[in-house]
Formats: C-alpha cells, structure tokens, sequence
C-alpha cells in the first residue's frame, strides 16, 4: 500500500499506467508520469515543493527524493535512478542514467542524457552538461558519451516501451493472470 499523509497535497498521476511498489512513501505534491515504475521503500517528499516525475522513468529502491522551499525536484522522461540515491531540489534532464547510491543536492541540474556513475556527490547548484559521464566527489566529467553509446541508450528505451506495451496488451495480461 502506499502511505498518504493527511492534510498535504494528494499524488497526482498522469494518463496511464504507472507501477508504485506497496511499500513507497509519498507526501505532498508529486505527478508521475506515465509508464513510470517507482521501488519498493523509495520516499518522495514533495511537502515543501512540488516533484514532478516524467514519463517512462525508473526510481529503484530506497531512493529518497525530497523538496526545498525554494527548490522542487523535476525528474525528466526515460531517466533511470538507481539503488540508495538521494535527490533534494534537484532538475536531472531527459534520459540520465543516474547510478547506485548517488547524491544530487538542492539547486544542481544534470543534463538530458548524462551519466553520473555510482557513488557521485553532484554538490549544490553544480550543473553537469548534457550527454557526459560523470564521477567522483566533487563530480567531475570524466568523458563525453560516444555516438555508439548514446545509440544504445536509445535502444534500451525501445526495447522498454515494447515491455510496457505488451504487459498492457489483453492478451499478455490474460497469460500472466492465468
């Protein structure tokens, strides 16, 4: 189940499908986008600020994203958050790839397509350019993506939707249910 607290902005979702683990926490004012999939002991905090959470992304577990009071949280579309990250009043562009256990904190941007590497602490109001990898603490670039990886990336986010499509295809959630 999904924890509501009283008295704060309810959860507001877009058309479409969206797979929240029971065990999620979510306060305040958070959109989520469609096909998006949210895991199990993840916190969203949007009780001083908004959130806003694109379409086709991915929060893995006990990630803790939270709100300043002048600083929201706007997450892009197709933008994977791994494992143990930490997002407080952040803006991560359209297809980042952020890794396990990475801290983005108040006031920084990361670019459309970035990749921070695991265990990165992105430092406040840092802005992290589009389409490099980044790592360390204080983050730094490391290298931009190659034409071949940006095209995987992209191939990746095919191969998703074609996942999303068939689970809401009836004849696929006649097998499953079976």
């Amino acid at each position: 189940m999904v924890l509501r607290l009283p008295n704060l902005t309810n959860l507001l979702t877009t058309e479409g499908k969206v797979w929240i683990a029971p065990t999620t926490v979510i306060i305040g004012g958070v959109e989520i986008g469609t096909q998006t999939c949210i895991g199990p002991n993840s916190v969203l905090r949007g009780d001083l600020n908004r959130i806003t959470i694109g379409s086709m992304t991915s929060i893995q577990e006990d990630s803790f994203i939270e709100t300043k009071e002048t600083f929201g949280v706007v997450i892009g579309n197709r933008v994977s958050i791994g494992h143990n990250s930490i997002l407080t009043g952040c803006r991560v562009g359209d297809g980042a790839i952020i890794g396990d256990q990475v801290s983005i904190l108040e006031g920084a941007e990361i670019g459309e397509g970035a990749v921070i590497k695991s265990g990165t602490i992105i430092y406040q109001g840092q802005c992290i350019p589009p389409h490099v990898v980044v790592e360390g603490s204080p983050a730094h670039s490391v290298r931009s993506l190659t034409e071949e990886e940006i095209f995987r990336k992209q191939k990746y986010r095919q191969h998703v939707e074609q996942i999303w499509e068939a689970l809401n295809n009836s004849e696929t959630k006649d097998k499953l249910t079976a």
